[in-house]
C-alpha cells in the first residue's frame, strides 16, 4: 500500500539524517485521497461502515444555468450517481486514514530524535474535488470559488508542552509568501 511505503521510507530517512546533527527537508507528498481512492485492507471495513456522506452544500446537484457551458449543461445527478459520489467519499475517509498514520509516524519519528521543538510540519493541499456540486459528479476541476485550501503550520513556538495547541494556521493565504517568509 503506497502510503505506508511513503511514510515507512520517510520515517527511515529521518531516522538516518537525524543521526547527522544537521538540518534537513522531508517531503511527503502523497496521491491520496485522489482517485482511485483505495482504502489501506486495514482501513477498508472501517471506511465501509462510515456513516458519511459528500457534502451537501447549496450548490449540490445545482444547475448552474447562468454560467459558462461546462457548468450549465451537466444533467441532474440520479439517485445512483449519488450513492456512487457518496460512497467516492467513505473510501476517500478511509484513504485519510492511512495518510493520518503516514503524519503520526512522521511526528514520532521527529520526537524520537529529539527534534520536535526545532521542526516544522507544513500541511497543505491542492484544490480538491468537486463532489456534486454543480451537477458535476466528481471532477477535479475550476471554479475553485466553491472550494478552499487549508494550510496548517504547527510550529515549535506555540506547540510546546504542557497545551500543546498549535495557534499558526493560514487559510487560502500565499503559499510562496507565507513559506518563503519562515525560510528568511
Amino acid at each position: 500500500y503506497s502510503h505506508a511505503q511513503y511514510g515507512n521510507r520517510s520515517v527511515a530517512f529521518i531516522k538516518q539524517a537525524a543521526k547527522s546533527a544537521k538540518p534537513f527537508f522531508v517531503f511527503v507528498g502523497t496521491p491520496g485521497p485522489h482517485l482511485p481512492s483505495t482504502p489501506a485492507p486495514w482501513h477498508q471495513s472501517i471506511a465501509n461502515s462510515l456513516n458519511i456522506s459528500a457534502p451537501r452544500s447549496p450548490n449540490f446537484n445545482m444547475l448552474a444555468a447562468d454560467h459558462f457551458d461546462l457548468l450549465s449543461t451537466h444533467p441532474i445527478l440520479t439517485p445512483d450517481l449519488v450513492g456512487d459520489i457518496d460512497h467516492l467519499m467513505r473510501n476517500r475517509w478511509g484513504v485519510l486514514m492511512s495518510i493520518d498514520d503516514l503524519v503520526a509516524g512522521l511526528h514520532d519519528a521527529v520526537e524520537e530524535a529529539g527534534l520536535l521543538d526545532s521542526t516544522y510540519f507544513l500541511f497543505s493541499s491542492d484544490h480538491g474535488y468537486h463532489l456534486g456540486q454543480f451537477r458535476i459528479p466528481i471532477e477535479k476541476m475550476l471554479p475553485v470559488s466553491l472550494l478552499r485550501v487549508l494550510r496548517l503550520l504547527p510550529c515549535p513556538r506555540c506547540c510546546q508542552a504542557p497545551q500543546r495547541r498549535c495557534c499558526c494556521c493560514c487559510c487560502c493565504c500565499s503559499t510562496r509568501r507565507t513559506y518563503g517568509s519562515l525560510c528568511s
